[in-house]
């Protein structure tokens, strides 16, 4: 069934969980493995592997020159966002405790450009997800006072409503069939953490940034769940 945007109840909303979706082009590790002496590891057979970054080695670009920083520690979710360009940028977070994310440029042929901070000053930057307009969202792993940052290409972030009053965050699921009220799932790394529902009110940046609906996942004993307030 399609995502509605009307208001929680304390009734369950389905009989049973439904079934997870298939994948249009799974992909499955097989059993053939090669390794990779260089490296230090082993792929499956038919991948192809190129190292681009080091922990604490400045990042080499495609003509010649380095970046300005050290690839950043505890290199954690990354999430690929296409460019006006032709180019993308793999945005990174660092789950240190002097976190953020990180983005690493290519152009159009799959060369290093440019290596630079997007957000700093946040913490155990864990888990994430994108968005379907293009941006990233980083949660932070602390306690509980983490938050879910959204990170643009650009470098432009802030803080979202995802993370209500705060929680140990790890990542972020978005259902986009709906144009002008996304829905997205935060989930929290801890063993009782909670699932947490909001049904945004508009399409793109200032839909993280805005009113709309919050819910949180309740599983009944009988094996059907609701969606609750609190």
């Amino acid at each position: 069934p399609l995502p509605t945007t009307s208001r929680p109840t304390n009734k369950p909303t389905t009989s049973q969980p439904s079934s997870s979706p298939t994948p249009n082009n799974p992909y499955f590790f097989g059993e053939e493995f090669v390794t990779v002496p260089e490296l230090g590891i082993e792929m499956s057979a038919g991948l192809k592997v190129k190292l681009i970054a080091r922990t604490g080695r400045k990042v080499q670009y495609a003509n010649g020159d380095e970046s300005d920083r050290s690839w950043h520690t505890n290199s954690d979710a990354a999430g690929i966002i296409p460019l006006d360009d032709g180019g993308y940028v793999y945005m990174s977070n660092s789950e240190a405790e002097n976190g953020g994310v990180y983005g690493l440029y290519f152009n159009s042929e799959g060369e290093i450009t440019e290596y630079k901070a997007l957000l700093t000053g946040t913490t155990d930057n864990c888990g994430g997800g994108l968005t379907p307009w293009g941006t990233w969202v980083s949660c932070e792993e602390e306690s509980d006072v983490g938050q879910c940052w959204q990170v643009s290409p650009d470098g432009r972030a802030e803080e979202t409503v995802l993370g209500g009053d705060g929680g140990n965050f790890e990542s972020v699921a978005v259902d986009d069939r709906i144009y002008d009220a996304p829905v997205f799932y935060t989930t929290e790394d801890e063993e009782d953490g909670a699932l947490r529902r909001f049904v945004a009110s508009q399409h793109g940046w200032n839909a993280l940034h805005s009113e709309g609906e919050h819910s949180f996942l309740h599983l009944l004993d009988d094996g059907t769940f609701e969606w609750t307030l609190v």
